[in-house]
Parts: structure tokens; sequence; C-alpha cells
């Protein structure tokens, strides 16, 4: 597959073969013919823009001291044909896809942007720039349609609706230099007035039941722990803590979702921290809740589940027999259903201390696209521990990720702590590390073997503060697809570094073949391959982590099978079969 980057910057040729159809045939051919004709014309303005080789012409991003091409220096952000920096002799080595030229392909595929619209011209010299401020303007509004289809519908816009809708919001902001507002608004309310939306209200309405009884859960948990109701809400509740009928209760008692957030809300703000001090904490009284401050835990690990407990039940066994998991500064888990079974798995754990929280619902009770909820609980978990968990949120080092279905191995927290070390000081590029395989080939045999990998693994992952803040800096949030995906998409424009550092074994296996995006019937022979990869054996176990070493040659170790064509939401991969 020929490498879209390096044709950008090179001028090899795209290898690109035309699709016969209407060119905005939504999810089709003709869709990524627009956007790669795009990309042809983008890639002629990029050359006379003066980057193809490196030979900058003045103009192009300012003059004076320009700092070496560094991602995570702000001055790079958006300097889409400025290259000066850069000491890869015109290659592609020090590049990525700028966000100012993701945002153009945005712009011509889904608004039909006019080039004229998009670039600064000065004269003899051509093309210096490109319209930054009126691009931004357009990607926000564009990310505005995405958050009220979000909200209002619970799901991310389809391509028809970006073709009907973009073109508009392009005319106002690319070329007249407004906010939009006005169009936007119009949107919103006609998503609210929707059949659609109709429609999932009526869903809503019918579950009713089922959310009132989740309202019960939480009030016998907050009795459980003598946890007084929310004052807000102590009208709402019979003395058996169920909900009083429908319309009794007052104006608090009307709305089910917003008096289940309260709950939710209440017990993530009081509850107390559960499960046992962390070791060398005993006897400390608050301070055993509290081991960051001492300096004597290690990195905390969350888990953000749903309603899998077959899979969760063996996770936390798994977790219970890791080796140190008893020292960590906390194991947090992250409901994002008030599920019974879920909730007493998380009581039960006696192995390191345990802070349990509810990712508060939706106030209308929408039921959101699976690929929608996952990524909001995901983001929202960020948030909690990074600003408010007080386990968490003055951490300093990474903090480690796992999911109801990841069964990790008794080694994982020395292999994490290891890969953490050597990230400092070998991966200046990588923005985390992960325990799953991370080298070129998955049936690898080397247990000590550890690889720098351009990817983004979703699996047994770990970062620390400064990755979190590069993600709430981005765009994260208004990009059509998964967190995953998501990250992937920073980290190909530069919005965050491109690396990870992972073993050639993996210590953790997903176990998971029922849920939200797996199902097991009808499995791709690649997804069943992704979930059956090598994992250390009890061989492996023996390994001590300082015998662990970086291959070599693994600069540019396994990738993705797509890895340098775009990735465009709602399109996929912009590149040539």
């Amino acid at each position: 597959m020929t490498h879209v980057l390096r044709h950008l910057l090179t001028g090899s040729p795209i290898g690109f073969k035309p699709h016969h159809c209407h060119p905005n045939q939504p999810q089709g051919p003709g869709l990524a013919n627009k956007a790669v004709r795009g990309v042809e014309r983008l890639r002629a303005y990029y050359v006379e823009c003066g980057g193809a080789r490196g030979a900058v012409q003045a103009g192009g991003g300012g003059g004076g001291e320009v700092p070496r091409q560094n991602l995570s220096h702000p001055y790079w952000r958006g300097r889409w044909c400025d290259r000066r920096g850069c000491d890869d002799g015109g290659l592609n080595a020090c590049g990525v896809w700028p966000l100012a030229l993701y945002q153009m392909v945005l712009s011509v595929v889904w608004g039909d942007t006019p080039d004229s619209w998009l670039l600064v011209r000065d004269g003899e010299r051509g093309v210096v720039g490109v319209e930054e401020a009126k691009l931004e303007g357009f990607v926000q509004a564009l990310g505005t349609v995405s958050q009220f289809y979000v909200e209002v519908l619970g799901r991310f816009p389809d391509v028809g609706a970006l073709l009907s809708r973009a073109p508009r919001l392009a005319a106002d902001t690319l070329q007249r230099g407004n906010d939009a507002q006005a169009i936007l608004s119009d949107l919103r309310n006609e998503l609210l007035g929707s059949g659609e939306r109709a429609d999932k209200m009526r869903v809503r309405d019918e579950l009713l039941d089922q959310w009132r009884a989740k309202c019960l859960v939480m009030t016998r948990l907050l009795a459980r722990f003598r946890m007084p109701l929310p004052p807000s809400v102590v009208t709402c509740f019979r003395d058996d803590g169920a909900m009083v009928a429908p319309g009794e209760g007052g104006n608090a008692c009307k709305r089910v979702g917003v008096v289940l957030r309260t709950l939710q809300e209440h017990w993530n703000e009081q509850a107390p921290l559960l499960g046992a001090a962390a070791v060398g904490q005993e006897g400390k009284g608050d301070r055993a809740r509290d081991g960051a401050r001492d300096g004597a835990c290690l990195m905390p690990v969350a888990l953000y589940v749903h309603e899998r407990p077959q899979y969760f039940r063996a996770v936390v066994q798994g977790l219970s027999t890791v080796q140190g998991i008893g020292s960590v500064c906390a194991v947090v888990v992250s409901l994002d259903s008030v599920h019974e079974e879920m909730i007493e798995i998380v009581l039960s754990i006696d192995f390191a201390p345990v802070r349990m929280v509810f990712h508060p619902v939706d106030d209308d009770l929408l039921v959101l696209q699976a690929v929608v909820a996952i990524k909001k609980h995901w983001i929202w978990l960020q948030d909690a521990l990074w600003t408010r968990l007080p386990e968490t949120k003055d951490h300093t080092g990474h903090i480690a990720l796992l999911e109801e279905d990841h069964l990790v191995t008794p080694d994982y927290l020395l292999v994490l702590a290891r890969l953490v070390e050597l990230q400092r000081t070998e991966c200046a590029g990588c923005w985390g590390v992960t325990v799953r395989w991370a080298c070129m080939h998955d049936d690898d045999k080397d247990a000590r073997k550890l690889c720098r990998s351009h990817s983004v693994i979703n699996t047994g992952i770990a970062f620390d503060r400064s990755t979190y803040e590069a993600i709430k800096a981005s765009d994260f949030e208004a990009f059509n697809d998964g967190w995953d995906w998501s990250l992937f998409h920073l980290s190909q424009t530069g919005q965050m570094r491109d690396m990870m550092l992972g073993p050639a074994v993996s210590r953790i296996s997903n176990i998971g073949r029922l849920g939200a995006t797996v199902t097991e019937d009808g499995q791709d022979p690649h997804l069943q391959r992704q979930l059956q990869y090598n994992k250390v054996g009890d061989e492996g176990l023996a390994i001590r982590p300082e015998a662990l070493w970086i291959h070599s040659e693994a600069q540019h170790q396994y990738t993705p099978p797509a890895w340098e064509p775009l990735f465009v939401g709602g399109i996929g991969f912009i590149a040539a079969p």
C-alpha cells in the first residue's frame, strides 16, 4: 500500500485507481475518490509552499528563530508547510500528517471547499500558508455538529448528514469569516424536533421502570455505607429506598435521569475508599488512603467496566494474583451501569485500596450508540483520574488502564513499571506503554524483548499526565470514532506523540467474546486473531524486569496494516487497496 504521507512530502505516486461513481456517494468509493483528489491538489500546494524537500520559503511560518521540530512544542501545531527544524533530508522521518493539513482535507471532503478559501498567497511566491483561523472556525463548527448529534440522538452524524450540512458551514466560516452559530442553532432545533429523537424518547419511556430500579440499587448502596440521600432528591424515595410513584415527590422527581445522576454523583463525591489499605500504609488512618503522598505505592490501576460480570469476575481474580497489587495507590473501578452483580464484585476486592465510581447517566437517559457510550465513559474516567479522585488527581506518574475483560499475568505490574522506566529514558517519542504485544509478529516467543511501536494499541495501556493534557488540548471529543481510533488520529496529526513501548510477548489477554463491540457469531478472522495473540507462559514469569531489553531495530516494528494513509472519521483510511 502506497504511503500517502510519503506521497505528500516527496511527490511519489499515490497509486490510487479511481472508481467510476458519483463523487459524493456516501460511504462508497466516490467519497474516497473525492478525498484523494483533494490530497493530490494539496500536495501541489505543499510543494509550492516549500515543504517537499525542506527548501523552506520565507512566509510559510514567519521569520525569526525556529525550534527543532518537536511535536510537543506549540510552535509546530498547524505548521503544515514549514519544515524548518527538520533534519531528515527532506524525507518523512520527522513529519506526520500535520493537523492543519488534515483539517484542509476535512473541508474539501465534507465542505466542498474551493482552494481559494483555504490558502494564503503572496504575489510571485505563490502559496505561503493556510487560513488557519478560518479553517479552525470551520472545524469547530463541524465538531459542534457531531456534538449535537451525540447529545440529541446518541450517535455520531452519518456521512449523508455531513455532506448535506458541511458546505453551508464552510461557506459561512471559510468564505465569510463568521462563526456559523445561526446555522448550528437551527440544526440543534431540527434534531430536537426530529422523528428519530421522538423514537429515542419513546424507547426511554418504555425503559423507565428499569431506570427506577437502578435508583433503588443506588439508594440501597448508600444506605449500606450509612450515607444519607442528597437533600435535593430526598422526597423522591420511600423509606424502603424505592422511588415514589410517578407524579409524586415534587418537581425534583419528575426526571428519573436527573435523580439517578444525582445519586451517582453523590456517591462519587462522598463514598469511602474501599478494599484494603495499601501495603506499608496499614494503621495510618486516613493516611492509609493516600499512599501517593507517602511515596510508598505503585501506579494506580483503573478499570472501566459495563455489565459483563462473567468476564469481570475472572479479571478481578487475576488481579489478586499480580505481584505487588497490594502496594498500588488504588484500584479505581468506574462502572458505566448501575448493575448489582458488578457492584458486588467490586465490593469483594480485598487485596488493594479500591475507589468505586459511577459514570453518571445522561439526564435524558438517552440510549447511546455503543462506540459513543464507551468513548464518553473513557474520557470521563480520564478527567476523574487526573483532576478529581483523591488517590490519583495529584499523581505524577503513569496510570494503568484495563477493561472488564482484560486478564493480566502475575508479573503485570513489574513489567509495566519497567516499561515506564524505559519510556522515560529510551523512548522520548512514546505517548504511553502497553503490556500487549507491540513487536512485528504476534507469535514472537522472546519474553525479554521490548519494541517501540508506531501505533495505538488499545489493550493494557498506561500513560502519564502529559498525554492526558495533550488529549484534552486536541480535537479528541469532536472526532467521529471510538476512543482508540481518536487517539490514532491524534498521533497521526501531531497532536500527541506517536509511539508506544511494549513487549514482544503479551502480559495480558482479552478474554471477552461477547460485548458492545464484539459478538461471538460472525467474528471475522482478523478480530479472532487479535483476541487470541500469544501471552507469556509460566517460564516467562521467572524473568526479572531488569532483564527486559529494547530491540535495536524496533523503531518501526509492528504497525497497523494501513498506518500511513490518512484516517478520516466517517470515511476510514484514504488510500488505495
